[in-house]
């Protein structure tokens, strides 16, 4: 029997013959369990006439795994690199392209690794399919275009693509010096403060004691049916500091209120001196529904169960439908919520919120800094519209509750007087007036508006010979 190029010397590794005289070899470059953050380095071995270096590894830590290949048994001249995640198997079929190879694995934790790692080199190296399509043939077109949150785009019976345009609904850059009210609504408690300038806006505590800071958009994202809706903010998390026991620091961004919403936490309670990621859905003031890294299987997205807050800037996002919230960072997903026999939120139409906040009798100064935050929509602005016929004087009456669009007021008859205002209660505050039409020789004609309303629309006309269609939705 061939050894294959194989020696028998020291440090040789041996081969197994198999049918049809192809070999299979087991090689020294296997390992199991890793200290924590150790660096283990396998042997450099001679894969002389094999085709294929085969790896699989699983190990309930994060690491990162490489294979070198060389010429010679002492300097690697190509490295392959892949990141593995904590307790989810991981297999690779590489070609092999020089005599020599060894494994090398980093334990990316401090934690000691539990698993095994195990090679092998082969001569048989199948670069096809696994399988094949309904017809026999290979798989070599794309049949799927599958996105991060486990869904295929869509292709309609007359082969269109199912695609969506972006229309932001609220939140503006931070231009100048100076927080435009007309979009953000600021709250200052116990001495803290915002400052905007460089394109950067930023939340502070200062120095006093249990002091806190909210910024909110004036604007509530109106949800459609049928078309999600998404957060999306570029924010850093400066270094906090929690001096004493019992001091802690909270910083929340994303789609929320005191009420309801989906957001990011990172929390920091002494002696931390890294704050620990939260994801919460948060119905009906309470924050009962969250996950936190590494905390009871932690993040069930692609980065693993674990995920380690730094002070760089990152892309945030949140996209969230009627049943579902994804969260994602710098475009990896990070965790899905979904709520299979309740909401997870009582109203799905938002505000955007940015909240850096002390408790525990903390007095250090911590900042959030955020570069910009939004929420959009993924799909057409406007649903078909609804339209009221009013013939006549009418007292205030509601048209509809929650956020909305005004399209146009139709006065089909003169001689009325008519104000609309943004708002949900009857009487109205008279502090969101959308407009006031009409004295007694006002003419026929149509009013076009084609703006949003928030709170909902209430409808109030004086005139006894007047005539009106309001269309809105």
């Amino acid at each position: 029997m061939s050894r294959m190029g194989f020696g028998g010397g020291a440090g040789k590794p041996t081969v197994a013959l198999l049918k049809d005289n192809v070999a299979s070899v087991s090689l020294l470059n296997c390992k199991t369990n890793l200290d924590g953050s150790q660096v283990w380095l396998g042997p450099f071995v001679d894969i002389i006439n094999q085709s294929a270096i085969q790896v699989i590894a699983f190990f309930d830590q994060d690491y990162t795994l490489y294979i070198d290949q060389s010429q010679n048994t002492t300097t690697p001249q190509i490295t392959d690199q892949w990141e593995c995640l904590a307790s989810r198997g991981f297999s690779v079929a590489v070609a092999s392209v020089a005599p020599y190879f060894r494994i090398r694995i980093t334990n990316k934790s401090a934690v000691a690794a539990t698993g095994q790692e195990t090679c092998a080199a082969t001569a048989i190296f199948n670069p096809l399919p696994r399988t094949m399509d309904a017809e026999g043939h290979l798989k070599t077109a794309i049949e799927h275009i599958h996105g991060g949150m486990g869904h295929d785009v869509v292709v309609s019976p007359m082969g269109s693509l199912k695609t969506a345009t972006t229309i932001r609904l609220a939140g503006t850059g931070y231009e100048g010096a100076v927080i435009d009210p007309n979009f953000w609504t600021v709250t200052h408690t116990a001495g803290g403060s915002s400052a905007q300038a460089n394109g950067i806006l930023t939340l502070s505590t200062n120095g006093s004691a249990n002091a806190g800071e909210f910024v909110s958009s004036v604007r509530t994202a109106r949800y459609i049916a049928a078309n999600p809706n998404t957060y999306r903010g570029n924010i850093n998390l400066p270094v906090v500091t929690t001096p004493t026991p019992s001091y802690v620091n909270t910083r929340r961004w994303g789609a929320f209120d005191a009420n309801n919403g989906y957001f990011f936490m990172a929390v920091q309670t002494n002696p931390a001196t890294v704050p620990i990621l939260s994801l919460v859905c948060r119905k009906t003031a309470s924050d009962a529904n969250i996950v936190t890294s590494g905390v009871a299987g932690g993040f069930n997205g692609d980065a693993g169960p674990i995920y380690a807050l730094d002070n760089n800037v990152h892309t945030y996002e949140i996209y969230w439908t009627n049943k579902s919230a994804y969260f994602f960072i710098d475009d990896v997903l990070i965790h899905t919520f979904t709520g299979l026999t309740a909401t997870l939120v009582d109203t799905p139409s938002l505000k955007i919120g940015l909240q850096c906040v002390n408790s525990g009798g903390n007095t250090a100064n911590n900042t959030l800094a955020a570069r910009s935050s939004s929420i959009n929509r993924l799909g057409a602005a406007e649903t078909r519209p609804q339209w009221k016929y009013i013939s006549g004087a009418i007292a205030a009456t509601q048209l509809k509750l929650g956020p909305g669009t005004l399209h146009k007021v139709i006065v089909n008859k003169g001689g009325l007087y008519l104000q609309l205002n943004d708002d949900n209660n009857i009487p109205v505050s008279g502090t969101n007036c959308i407009c006031n039409i009409g004295t007694s020789g006002i003419g026929i004609g149509s009013y076009p508006y084609d703006l949003d309303f928030y709170n909902g629309l209430v409808v109030t006309i004086s005139g006894a010979v007047s005539d009106t269609t309001i269309v809105y939705e």
